[in-house]
């Protein structure tokens, strides 16, 4: 999960860390009724992805976690992308939107738990044991869900409750699973509509760079076709062959 020090409160001090155990509860998912499919309302969020990915990219990955506050009635819903050492969060929405674009040190964050073991993770109050989550409101519960890029697993989609009277479960899981494929399609088009506007931003550079490069021995061409038109006056393939340089070097400048 990435980093909330935008809003987040100071770990209580001195307070000793719970060990992973505790606060993993994903027995929790087989333990708990499942709530009801809603599948018209799905159908409906997952063609609204699919438009967004197609029309928008850049903007496919903030609309997912609106989809997954909506759909799983979650309080607060990100994605959180590795970056070197480093997860950040990427999108947000819910009660923590404003906190979009902080970092948490990997190792400190419970998305490198769930990258690690590249499953499912279900946490009660995991700031007993990543400290740096501590926050007010407080991150009751927490599911998160890998999802992977040619093979590597490369972020999380995650969704939380700040209150104990929402339990995720088994329905929870199944929407986060198909939103993690998104997330995975979503990241890859990101990268490469990214990719291409680096090679055009360069090819323009190139450009721009070789045309001002040519101006000074296009403009001594323009003014030598000046100086041989009258040299070889009327003179029939000469003159015919200055002309065209002339018209090719104006072309060029």
């Amino acid at each position: 999960m990435a980093d909330v020090q935008v809003t987040a409160a100071s770990p209580v001090p001195g307070a000793a860390l719970t060990s992973f155990d505790v606060v993993d509860i994903r027995s929790q998912l087989d333990l708990r009724q499942p709530r009801a499919a809603s599948t018209a309302r799905e159908q409906r969020a997952f063609s609204t992805l699919a438009s967004e990915m197609a029309a928008n990219p850049r903007n496919m990955l903030q609309r997912l976690v609106e989809v997954a506050v909506d759909l799983c009635d979650a309080h607060t819903a990100g994605v959180s992308l590795l970056d070197g050492e480093v997860f950040r969060w990427e999108a947000v929405a819910g009660v923590f939107a404003k906190a979009r674009g902080g970092t948490m040190p990997r190792d400190q964050s419970p998305c490198g738990v769930c990258i690690d073991q590249g499953t499912t993770q279900l946490m009660h109050l995991a700031d007993r044991c990543f400290p740096a989550l501590h926050s007010d409101p407080r991150f009751v519960e927490a599911l998160l869900i890998p999802f992977f890029l040619h093979g590597q697993a490369v972020g999380t989609v995650w969704i939380v409750s700040h209150t104990d009277d929402r339990n995720f479960d088994r329905e929870d899981e199944r929407i986060m699973s198909q939103l993690s494929m998104f997330a995975s399609a979503g990241w890859q088009l990101l990268n490469e509509a990214q990719l291409l506007t680096t090679r055009n931003q360069r090819k323009d550079d190139f450009l721009a760079t070789l045309g001002h490069e040519l101006r000074g021995p296009l403009g001594a061409i323009v003014a030598a076709t000046s100086v041989l038109r009258h040299q070889v006056g009327n003179h029939g393939h000469s003159r015919d062959t200055v002309e065209v340089i002339a018209r090719q070097s104006q072309h060029r400048r």
